[in-house]
Protein backbone atom coordinates (compact mmCIF):
# COMPACT_ATOMS: atom_id res chain seq x y z
CA UNK A 1 0.00 0.00 0.00
CA UNK A 2 0.40 3.75 -0.67
CA UNK A 3 0.19 5.33 2.68
CA UNK A 4 0.46 9.24 3.06
CA UNK A 5 0.73 9.93 6.88
CA UNK A 6 -0.45 13.30 8.32
CA UNK A 7 0.71 13.64 11.76
CA UNK A 8 1.97 16.48 13.86
CA UNK A 9 5.16 16.41 15.74
CA UNK A 10 6.78 13.47 14.12
CA UNK A 11 9.51 11.83 15.76
CA UNK A 12 11.95 13.22 16.78
CA UNK A 13 10.48 16.42 17.65
CA UNK A 14 8.14 14.93 19.91
CA UNK A 15 6.16 16.06 22.81
CA UNK A 16 4.37 12.65 24.19
CA UNK A 17 3.64 9.03 23.43
CA UNK A 18 1.15 9.45 21.14
CA UNK A 19 3.92 10.95 18.13
CA UNK A 20 6.44 7.96 19.14
CA UNK A 21 3.57 5.90 18.36
CA UNK A 22 2.46 6.71 15.31
CA UNK A 23 6.66 6.99 14.01
CA UNK A 24 6.82 3.55 15.10
CA UNK A 25 3.98 2.62 13.25
CA UNK A 26 5.36 3.76 10.09
CA UNK A 27 8.57 2.59 10.32
CA UNK A 28 7.29 -0.98 11.47
CA UNK A 29 4.74 -0.81 8.09
CA UNK A 30 8.04 0.20 5.69
CA UNK A 31 9.97 -2.35 7.32
CA UNK A 32 6.40 -4.74 5.87
CA UNK A 33 7.04 -3.56 2.28
CA UNK A 34 4.51 -0.87 2.62
CA UNK A 35 5.23 2.87 0.47
CA UNK A 36 5.38 5.45 3.37
CA UNK A 37 5.29 9.55 3.15
CA UNK A 38 4.95 11.76 6.11
CA UNK A 39 3.39 14.98 5.96
CA UNK A 40 4.31 16.41 9.62
CA UNK A 41 4.71 20.13 11.24
CA UNK A 42 7.54 22.15 10.81
CA UNK A 43 10.77 21.45 13.62
CA UNK A 44 10.16 22.47 17.30
CA UNK A 45 13.53 24.32 17.88
CA UNK A 46 12.34 24.75 21.89
CA UNK A 47 12.48 20.88 21.64
CA UNK A 48 16.60 19.51 22.29
CA UNK A 49 15.66 16.31 19.35
CA UNK A 50 18.78 14.35 18.06
CA UNK A 51 18.50 13.93 14.11
CA UNK A 52 16.76 10.84 12.97
CA UNK A 53 17.05 9.09 10.09
CA UNK A 54 13.84 7.12 7.78
CA UNK A 55 13.39 4.34 5.42
CA UNK A 56 10.43 6.76 4.32
CA UNK A 57 10.20 10.03 3.45
CA UNK A 58 9.51 12.85 5.88
CA UNK A 59 8.46 16.51 4.77
CA UNK A 60 8.28 18.84 8.06
CA UNK A 61 6.81 21.73 6.57
CA UNK A 62 2.80 22.22 8.57
CA UNK A 63 2.27 24.51 10.85
CA UNK A 64 1.82 23.85 14.12
CA UNK A 65 1.41 25.39 17.52
CA UNK A 66 4.06 26.92 19.41
CA UNK A 67 4.98 26.58 22.99
CA UNK A 68 5.84 30.28 23.43
CA UNK A 69 3.44 33.59 22.55
CA UNK A 70 4.04 34.81 19.61
CA UNK A 71 3.80 38.80 18.81
CA UNK A 72 0.20 38.96 18.21
CA UNK A 73 -0.82 36.13 20.49
CA UNK A 74 1.20 38.48 23.06
CA UNK A 75 -1.43 41.68 21.92
CA UNK A 76 -4.07 39.13 22.58
CA UNK A 77 -3.37 39.61 26.67
CA UNK A 78 -3.74 42.84 26.82
CA UNK A 79 -6.91 45.20 27.32
CA UNK A 80 -5.52 48.00 24.70
CA UNK A 81 -3.79 45.55 21.88
CA UNK A 82 -6.24 42.69 22.05
CA UNK A 83 -8.49 43.38 18.77
CA UNK A 84 -5.21 44.67 17.11
CA UNK A 85 -3.60 40.86 18.38
CA UNK A 86 -7.11 38.46 17.57
CA UNK A 87 -7.31 40.50 14.15
CA UNK A 88 -2.87 39.33 13.56
CA UNK A 89 -3.74 35.69 15.17
CA UNK A 90 -6.89 35.58 12.80
CA UNK A 91 -5.04 36.38 9.48
CA UNK A 92 -1.85 34.48 10.69
CA UNK A 93 -4.35 31.23 10.50
CA UNK A 94 -5.90 32.31 7.39
CA UNK A 95 -2.55 32.36 5.79
CA UNK A 96 -1.23 29.57 7.28
CA UNK A 97 -4.42 27.19 6.25
CA UNK A 98 -3.72 28.34 2.50
CA UNK A 99 -0.59 27.19 2.63
CA UNK A 100 -1.00 24.03 4.35
CA UNK A 101 -4.01 23.24 2.09
CA UNK A 102 -1.73 23.75 -0.83
CA UNK A 103 0.72 21.70 0.68
CA UNK A 104 -1.36 18.87 1.93
CA UNK A 105 -3.32 18.92 -1.62
CA UNK A 106 -0.03 18.70 -3.62
CA UNK A 107 1.37 15.48 -1.47
CA UNK A 108 -1.72 14.30 -2.48
CA UNK A 109 -1.51 14.70 -5.70
CA UNK A 110 2.34 14.09 -6.26
CA UNK A 111 2.25 10.83 -4.00
CA UNK A 112 -0.84 9.20 -5.21
CA UNK A 113 -1.63 7.18 -1.74
CA UNK A 114 -3.54 4.65 -2.01
CA UNK A 115 -5.23 5.62 1.52
CA UNK A 116 -4.86 8.70 3.85
CA UNK A 117 -3.45 8.00 7.56
CA UNK A 118 -3.94 10.69 9.88
CA UNK A 119 -2.50 10.39 13.26
CA UNK A 120 -1.65 13.26 15.82
CA UNK A 121 -4.36 16.30 13.86
CA UNK A 122 -4.86 18.05 16.96
CA UNK A 123 -2.73 20.65 16.24
CA UNK A 124 -3.15 20.92 12.75
CA UNK A 125 -4.67 23.29 10.54
CA UNK A 126 -8.58 23.39 11.28
CA UNK A 127 -8.99 23.52 7.43
CA UNK A 128 -7.57 19.89 7.38
CA UNK A 129 -11.14 18.31 7.39
CA UNK A 130 -13.36 20.45 4.41
CA UNK A 131 -10.12 19.80 2.78
CA UNK A 132 -10.12 16.10 3.03
CA UNK A 133 -14.03 16.17 2.62
CA UNK A 134 -13.54 16.42 -0.80
CA UNK A 135 -10.92 13.45 -1.45
CA UNK A 136 -12.34 10.69 -3.24
CA UNK A 137 -9.28 8.11 -1.30
CA UNK A 138 -10.12 5.96 1.70
CA UNK A 139 -8.90 7.83 5.27
CA UNK A 140 -7.80 5.60 8.37
CA UNK A 141 -7.37 8.08 11.72
CA UNK A 142 -4.98 6.69 14.22
CA UNK A 143 -6.56 7.75 17.49
CA UNK A 144 -4.78 8.37 20.56
CA UNK A 145 -6.41 11.02 22.50
CA UNK A 146 -9.41 12.98 21.47
CA UNK A 147 -8.26 14.77 17.80
CA UNK A 148 -10.93 13.20 16.12
CA UNK A 149 -13.39 15.40 18.77
CA UNK A 150 -11.29 18.20 18.62
CA UNK A 151 -11.44 18.51 14.76
CA UNK A 152 -15.05 17.94 14.80
CA UNK A 153 -16.31 20.36 17.37
CA UNK A 154 -13.66 23.07 16.63
CA UNK A 155 -14.14 24.51 13.61
CA UNK A 156 -11.42 27.44 13.75
CA UNK A 157 -11.38 31.13 13.36
CA UNK A 158 -11.99 30.93 9.80
CA UNK A 159 -15.26 29.50 10.63
CA UNK A 160 -15.59 31.67 13.44
CA UNK A 161 -15.42 34.40 11.15
CA UNK A 162 -18.22 33.57 9.37
CA UNK A 163 -20.56 33.03 12.00
CA UNK A 164 -19.83 35.93 14.03
CA UNK A 165 -18.33 38.57 12.00
CA UNK A 166 -20.82 41.62 12.18
CA UNK A 167 -23.36 42.48 9.44
CA UNK A 168 -25.43 45.11 10.69
CA UNK A 169 -24.83 47.36 7.95
CA UNK A 170 -24.20 47.38 4.00
CA UNK A 171 -20.04 48.10 4.28
CA UNK A 172 -19.27 45.39 6.65
CA UNK A 173 -21.55 43.14 3.89
CA UNK A 174 -19.52 44.41 1.34
CA UNK A 175 -16.20 43.68 3.77
CA UNK A 176 -16.75 40.50 4.62
CA UNK A 177 -17.44 38.96 1.17
CA UNK A 178 -14.52 40.84 0.02
CA UNK A 179 -12.45 38.81 2.21
CA UNK A 180 -14.48 35.78 1.31
CA UNK A 181 -13.54 36.12 -2.29
CA UNK A 182 -10.17 37.10 -1.77
CA UNK A 183 -9.13 34.00 1.02
CA UNK A 184 -11.48 31.84 -2.03
CA UNK A 185 -8.98 33.02 -4.60
CA UNK A 186 -5.49 32.89 -3.19
CA UNK A 187 -6.42 29.76 -1.76
CA UNK A 188 -7.75 28.60 -5.35
CA UNK A 189 -10.89 26.94 -3.94
CA UNK A 190 -9.95 25.27 -1.29
CA UNK A 191 -10.82 27.37 2.18
CA UNK A 192 -14.48 27.81 1.28
CA UNK A 193 -17.35 29.44 3.44
CA UNK A 194 -19.01 26.84 4.11
CA UNK A 195 -17.40 23.59 6.87
CA UNK A 196 -17.73 19.85 5.89
CA UNK A 197 -16.53 17.19 7.63
CA UNK A 198 -15.32 13.74 5.48
CA UNK A 199 -18.12 10.74 5.65
CA UNK A 200 -15.56 8.07 5.19
CA UNK A 201 -13.29 8.47 7.93
CA UNK A 202 -12.97 4.45 9.54
CA UNK A 203 -10.92 5.04 12.36
CA UNK A 204 -9.14 3.13 15.30
CA UNK A 205 -8.66 3.58 18.70
CA UNK A 206 -6.14 2.77 21.11
CA UNK A 207 -8.68 2.00 24.15
CA UNK A 208 -11.83 1.12 24.35
CA UNK A 209 -12.12 4.56 26.51
CA UNK A 210 -10.86 6.85 23.37
CA UNK A 211 -13.48 4.96 21.19
CA UNK A 212 -16.38 5.44 23.41
CA UNK A 213 -15.36 9.24 24.26
CA UNK A 214 -15.39 10.07 20.47
CA UNK A 215 -18.70 8.23 19.77
CA UNK A 216 -20.26 9.96 22.92
CA UNK A 217 -19.21 13.10 21.26
CA UNK A 218 -20.95 12.49 17.69
CA UNK A 219 -17.89 12.36 15.42
CA UNK A 220 -18.99 11.30 12.23
CA UNK A 221 -17.30 7.77 11.96
CA UNK A 222 -18.17 5.59 9.15
CA UNK A 223 -16.12 2.45 11.14
CA UNK A 224 -14.72 2.23 14.20
CA UNK A 225 -12.33 -0.63 15.43
CA UNK A 226 -10.35 -0.53 19.67
CA UNK A 227 -7.02 -1.57 18.68
CA UNK A 228 -4.62 -1.38 21.70
CA UNK A 229 -1.29 -0.18 21.24
CA UNK A 230 1.46 -2.42 21.39
CA UNK A 231 5.54 -2.12 22.09
CA UNK A 232 8.68 -3.40 20.86
CA UNK A 233 9.51 -6.00 23.33
CA UNK A 234 12.87 -6.82 22.53
CA UNK A 235 13.53 -2.55 23.36
CA UNK A 236 12.24 -3.54 26.61
CA UNK A 237 13.32 -6.67 27.99
CA UNK A 238 12.65 -8.52 30.94
CA UNK A 239 14.96 -8.13 33.42
CA UNK A 240 14.94 -7.44 37.81
CA UNK A 241 18.81 -6.10 38.96
CA UNK A 242 17.62 -6.20 42.60
CA UNK A 243 15.68 -8.17 44.88
CA UNK A 244 12.30 -6.67 45.77
CA UNK A 245 12.78 -4.18 48.57
CA UNK A 246 15.37 -2.94 50.90
CA UNK A 247 14.86 0.29 49.34
CA UNK A 248 11.49 -0.32 47.62
CA UNK A 249 12.44 1.71 44.33
CA UNK A 250 9.80 3.54 43.03
CA UNK A 251 9.61 4.98 39.25
CA UNK A 252 7.19 7.47 38.04
CA UNK A 253 7.47 8.22 34.64
CA UNK A 254 5.69 11.31 32.43
CA UNK A 255 6.06 14.65 31.48
CA UNK A 256 5.69 16.86 34.89
CA UNK A 257 2.21 18.55 34.69
CA UNK A 258 -1.17 18.50 37.43
CA UNK A 259 -2.76 15.56 35.62
CA UNK A 260 0.02 13.12 35.53
CA UNK A 261 -0.27 12.82 39.41
CA UNK A 262 3.31 13.15 40.73
CA UNK A 263 1.84 14.73 44.01
CA UNK A 264 0.20 11.86 44.58
CA UNK A 265 3.26 9.63 44.44
CA UNK A 266 5.21 12.20 46.91
CA UNK A 267 2.73 11.77 49.10
CA UNK A 268 3.05 8.20 48.66
CA UNK A 269 6.94 8.63 49.89
CA UNK A 270 5.72 10.60 52.92
CA UNK A 271 3.66 7.77 54.06
CA UNK A 272 6.19 5.29 53.57
CA UNK A 273 9.02 7.61 55.57
CA UNK A 274 6.35 7.89 58.45
CA UNK A 275 6.07 4.04 59.04
CA UNK A 276 10.10 3.70 58.49
CA UNK A 277 10.36 1.84 54.78
CA UNK A 278 13.22 2.24 52.97
CA UNK A 279 12.80 3.74 49.39
CA UNK A 280 13.47 5.97 47.09
CA UNK A 281 11.18 7.55 44.90
CA UNK A 282 12.22 8.85 41.26
CA UNK A 283 10.09 11.03 39.05
CA UNK A 284 11.15 11.54 35.29
CA UNK A 285 9.79 13.52 32.91
CA UNK A 286 9.39 17.03 30.80
CA UNK A 287 8.68 19.79 33.06
CA UNK A 288 5.77 20.38 31.07
CA UNK A 289 4.04 22.72 33.22
CA UNK A 290 6.96 24.94 35.19
CA UNK A 291 4.59 26.06 38.03
CA UNK A 292 3.24 23.06 38.87
CA UNK A 293 6.87 21.01 38.79
CA UNK A 294 8.12 23.76 41.17
CA UNK A 295 4.91 22.90 43.29
CA UNK A 296 6.54 19.24 43.56
CA UNK A 297 9.61 20.38 44.38
CA UNK A 298 8.55 22.35 47.40
CA UNK A 299 6.47 19.23 48.50
CA UNK A 300 9.35 17.26 48.64
CA UNK A 301 11.54 19.52 50.29
CA UNK A 302 8.31 20.30 52.67
CA UNK A 303 8.06 16.61 53.89
CA UNK A 304 11.24 16.37 54.41
CA UNK A 305 12.35 13.96 51.77
CA UNK A 306 15.01 15.37 49.42
CA UNK A 307 17.45 12.59 50.38
CA UNK A 308 14.64 9.60 48.85
CA UNK A 309 13.17 11.93 45.62
CA UNK A 310 14.25 13.49 42.69
CA UNK A 311 13.39 14.23 39.56
CA UNK A 312 14.95 13.33 36.36
CA UNK A 313 14.64 15.56 32.91
CA UNK A 314 13.41 13.11 29.88
CA UNK A 315 15.59 10.51 28.96
CA UNK A 316 16.59 8.47 26.12
CA UNK A 317 14.32 5.31 25.61
CA UNK A 318 17.36 3.14 26.87
CA UNK A 319 17.80 5.38 30.18
CA UNK A 320 14.33 5.01 30.62
CA UNK A 321 14.48 0.86 30.78
CA UNK A 322 17.59 0.87 32.57
CA UNK A 323 14.96 2.59 35.11
CA UNK A 324 12.11 -0.10 34.66
CA UNK A 325 14.31 -2.60 35.50
CA UNK A 326 15.88 -0.97 38.82
CA UNK A 327 12.34 0.05 39.82
CA UNK A 328 10.74 -2.01 41.96
CA UNK A 329 7.48 -0.66 41.38
CA UNK A 330 6.17 1.88 38.70
CA UNK A 331 3.53 3.85 39.94
CA UNK A 332 1.07 5.53 37.21
CA UNK A 333 -1.13 8.32 39.01
CA UNK A 334 -2.45 9.75 35.82
CA UNK A 335 -6.24 11.38 36.15
CA UNK A 336 -6.22 11.55 32.51
CA UNK A 337 -9.83 10.21 31.12
CA UNK A 338 -8.24 9.85 27.51
CA UNK A 339 -5.79 8.44 25.75
CA UNK A 340 -3.68 5.22 25.95
CA UNK A 341 -0.33 5.65 27.60
CA UNK A 342 2.36 2.59 27.19
CA UNK A 343 3.98 3.81 30.29
CA UNK A 344 2.00 0.54 31.53
CA UNK A 345 2.72 -2.12 28.95
CA UNK A 346 6.79 -1.14 28.84
CA UNK A 347 6.89 -1.20 32.97
CA UNK A 348 4.75 -4.35 32.75
CA UNK A 349 6.87 -5.80 30.18
CA UNK A 350 10.89 -4.72 31.92
CA UNK A 351 9.39 -6.68 35.23
CA UNK A 352 8.63 -3.59 36.84
CA UNK A 353 5.32 -3.91 39.12
CA UNK A 354 2.71 -1.58 37.84
CA UNK A 355 0.27 0.34 40.41
CA UNK A 356 -1.98 2.54 38.02
CA UNK A 357 -5.49 4.42 39.23
CA UNK A 358 -7.02 3.34 35.85
CA UNK A 359 -6.91 5.52 33.54
CA UNK A 360 -5.41 6.64 30.24
CA UNK A 361 -7.01 2.70 29.67
CA UNK A 362 -4.71 1.36 31.64
CA UNK A 363 -7.95 -0.45 33.51
CA UNK A 364 -8.43 -2.18 29.96
CA UNK A 365 -4.84 -4.66 30.60
CA UNK A 366 -4.53 -4.61 34.15
CA UNK A 367 -6.11 -7.70 35.96
CA UNK A 368 -6.02 -6.48 39.98
CA UNK A 369 -3.62 -8.53 41.79
CA UNK A 370 -3.17 -10.59 38.98
CA UNK A 371 -0.74 -8.71 36.60
CA UNK A 372 -1.01 -5.45 38.31
CA UNK A 373 -2.92 -3.48 40.40
CA UNK A 374 -5.79 -0.78 40.66
CA UNK A 375 -5.74 2.15 43.43
CA UNK A 376 -8.29 4.73 44.13
CA UNK A 377 -7.37 8.07 42.79
CA UNK A 378 -5.84 9.87 44.85
CA UNK A 379 -5.80 8.14 48.12
CA UNK A 380 -2.12 7.88 48.60
CA UNK A 381 -3.16 5.26 52.05
CA UNK A 382 -4.84 2.67 49.46
CA UNK A 383 -1.63 2.37 47.43
CA UNK A 384 0.54 2.61 50.21
CA UNK A 385 -1.59 -0.63 51.63
CA UNK A 386 -0.57 -2.15 48.15
CA UNK A 387 3.16 -1.62 48.33
CA UNK A 388 3.05 -2.89 52.02
CA UNK A 389 1.53 -6.06 51.03
CA UNK A 390 3.89 -6.66 48.32
CA UNK A 391 6.69 -6.19 51.33
CA UNK A 392 4.78 -8.73 53.22
CA UNK A 393 4.02 -11.35 50.33
CA UNK A 394 7.96 -12.06 49.05
CA UNK A 395 6.30 -14.31 46.17
CA UNK A 396 3.93 -12.11 44.93
CA UNK A 397 5.63 -9.14 43.27
CA UNK A 398 7.72 -11.88 41.52
CA UNK A 399 4.24 -14.11 40.76
CA UNK A 400 2.69 -10.88 39.25
CA UNK A 401 5.90 -9.25 37.40
CA UNK A 402 5.82 -12.95 35.64
CA UNK A 403 2.24 -13.06 34.44
CA UNK A 404 2.41 -8.72 33.29
CA UNK A 405 5.55 -10.34 31.17
CA UNK A 406 3.54 -13.37 29.82
CA UNK A 407 0.44 -10.94 28.89
CA UNK A 408 2.71 -8.24 27.10
CA UNK A 409 4.20 -11.19 25.00
CA UNK A 410 1.10 -12.50 24.13
CA UNK A 411 -1.07 -9.59 23.49
CA UNK A 412 0.58 -6.19 23.41
CA UNK A 413 4.30 -7.00 21.31
CA UNK A 414 4.41 -4.48 18.53
CA UNK A 415 4.26 -7.15 15.52
CA UNK A 416 0.53 -8.22 16.99
CA UNK A 417 0.12 -4.48 16.70
CA UNK A 418 1.30 -4.10 13.34
CA UNK A 419 -0.50 -6.78 12.14
CA UNK A 420 -4.08 -5.69 13.11
CA UNK A 421 -3.55 -2.45 11.89
CA UNK A 422 -2.11 -3.85 8.64
CA UNK A 423 -5.90 -6.23 8.84
CA UNK A 424 -7.52 -2.25 9.36
CA UNK A 425 -6.13 -0.78 6.60
CA UNK A 426 -6.34 -3.35 3.78
CA UNK A 427 -10.17 -3.55 4.57
CA UNK A 428 -10.65 0.30 4.43
CA UNK A 429 -8.90 0.37 1.01
CA UNK A 430 -11.27 -2.49 -0.18
CA UNK A 431 -14.11 -0.95 1.30
CA UNK A 432 -13.39 2.38 1.50
CA UNK A 433 -17.46 3.85 2.01
CA UNK A 434 -18.71 1.25 4.50
CA UNK A 435 -21.79 3.40 5.19
CA UNK A 436 -22.45 5.60 8.61
CA UNK A 437 -22.88 3.60 11.48
CA UNK A 438 -26.20 5.08 13.76
CA UNK A 439 -23.70 7.58 16.23
CA UNK A 440 -21.95 9.29 12.71
CA UNK A 441 -24.53 11.39 11.22
CA UNK A 442 -23.16 14.62 10.11
CA UNK A 443 -24.43 17.82 11.71
CA UNK A 444 -25.92 20.41 9.40
CA UNK A 445 -23.59 22.87 8.30
CA UNK A 446 -24.69 26.28 10.09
Amino acid sequence: MRILTISAFYPPYTYGGYEIRVGDIMNGLSARGHEICVLTTKPDQALKAASQSFAHPVIRRLHGPSRKLRFADRLTTRRLTRWLGIALVFLREVRQDIQDTALIEAQIRDFQPDLLYLGHIMPLTRALMPLLARQPLPIVADEGGKGLIYSWQDRGLWQRFQTEFPQKNGFLRCVKRAFNWLVFRLSRGRIKQEWTFPTNIQAFFNSNLNLNNALSEGAPLARTQDIHSGIDIAQFPFRREKEFGNPLTILVPGRIEENKGQLDAVRVGALLKAMGIPFELTLVGERWNQRYAEKVDAEILALGLKSQARILPMLSREELVRLYHQADITFFPSKYRSGFSRIPLEAMACGSILISYGNEGSDEIIRDGENGFLAREGDAEASAEILLRLLREPNLSAQISSNAREQIEKQFSMQTYLSNIEVFLRSTVENPRPGLTAHSVPRETK
